[in-house]
Parts: structure tokens; sequence; C-alpha cells
């Protein structure tokens, strides 16, 4: 007898990612997208490294609450680490792409739990969960910045857009 695996967690990671490249080609992403930040350092966590290495992000680096834990994978994929407490920004810049494959914010316990800061996602960030949720975060910068709290407009909002279409 013979055995067989196969590993879908990297094409699950690029089906959405390749999916937004054919359908907004002058916006593609190894084009426009120069970092990317993966939160965890599970099995997902390695999957998503591969991915972002595969679409030919220039700037990937991996995150763990556990150091000990993102330095090994990271090694491993010849990223750097970041410090779960360095997270938020990328030497001052925004991630242009945020990959979560931690527990926090999925169902269950962790729903709305965010693995990011608060500070982390303002103005118009997409991120995606290990479910395939996209997250969009909605201006919420300068001159609107006291829009984010008024229930009647989206600025500064977090807007959740499920595999299947539903928000």
């Amino acid at each position: 007898g013979k055995l067989l695996g196969d590993n879908t967690d990297i094409a699950g990671i690029l089906a959405p990612l390749q999916a937004w490249q054919q359908a907004n080609p002058e916006t593609a992403l190894p084009a426009n997208l120069q970092s990317g930040l993966i939160l965890g350092a599970g099995g997902a966590s390695r999957a998503a490294c591969a991915a972002l290495q595969a679409l030919g992000i220039p700037d990937v680096a991996l995150s763990n609450r556990t150091a000990s834990k993102a330095v090994s994978v990271a090694a491993d994929f010849h990223l750097r680490s970041v410090p779960w407490e360095e997270r938020a920004t990328n030497s001052g810049q925004p991630w242009g792409l945020i990959l979560n494959t931690t527990p926090l914010g999925t169902a269950g316990s962790h729903d709305g739990l965010s693995p990011m800061p608060d500070n982390a996602l303002s103005g118009s960030r997409l991120v995606f969960d290990r479910t395939g949720t996209l997250f969009v975060t909605v201006g919420d910068r300068f001159d609107l910045r006291g829009e984010a709290q008024n229930p009647s407009n989206h600025i500064g909002k977090v807007i959740r857009i499920r595999p299947e279409g539903g928000a």
C-alpha cells in the first residue's frame, strides 16, 4: 500500500488573494503589496508563509505571542519575526496585508477578539482570517476621526465579509 497526502492550507490562503488579482488587474497584489504580517506560529502560519512567498511579497514577517515559536517558524522560511508587542506597524508604516492564523476573532470563545491592537487597523486595511473572512476597515483618519463613533455611517467601522459573500 501507498499513502498519499495533500495540504490545502496554501491553496486556501492563495485562492482569495489570486481572485482579487484576477478581478482587479490594475491593482494586482505583487505590484502593489509590499509587506505582509502573519499572526500565529502554528500549521496554518506555515501555509501563510509559503503563500505570501509564492505571491512574491517582498517584506513578510511573522509574529506570535510566544516569541520563540515566531522566531522558529520565521527562520524555516527565511523571514523575520516581529515581537508580538510591536506587531501593529512595520517600522512605523502600516502593513500591506495581515493574515490572522490564530484563533483570535474566530467563532466560539474567541469571537469578537482581535489579534491586533485597536490602533493598528485604521483607515482602509484588509485582513483575512483563517476562516476566509475578509475584514475591511473603513477610513477614520485625519478630519473624519470624529465620525468614527457615529452609528449612522460606516466611517471607522470594521466590515466583515464572509467567504460566501454575506456581510
